[in-house]
């Protein structure tokens, strides 16, 4: 699991993260990403033999939409604000946050 701090940009952590699952789970063939990703996360992803798909917003839809695959995630996030420990910030570094999520 890879966790990282706010100020690290989609695209950075991204890449990290694909990384990681090439080398855990190299059966993974497909990921989704939303449109904070850039086509470099796409490009290293295929260079990993990943299928990257950006799972962007239509450009015609106002307010808020549940989008159905980013669904998957927003509930995961939901389900670990439950615990007031992971929905605040209050550890100065990300290796705290990671050893409450396992």
């Amino acid at each position: 699991m890879i966790v990282t701090a706010a100020g690290v940009q989609d695209s950075a952590g991204g890449k990290r993260i694909l990384d990681t699952l090439a080398a855990q789970w190299p059966t993974v063939t497909k990921t989704w990403v939303d449109a904070g990703c850039n086509n470099g996360v796409v490009r290293h992803g295929a260079d990993l033999g990943i299928d990257v798909e950006v799972v962007a917003r239509d450009k015609e839809q106002k307010g808020f939409v549940v989008q159905p695959i980013r669904w998957r995630v927003e509930q995961t996030f939901g389900i670990m604000s439950r615990y007031k420990r992971l929905h605040r910030d209050y550890e100065a570094l990300p290796d705290p946050s990671r050893a409450m999520i396992h």
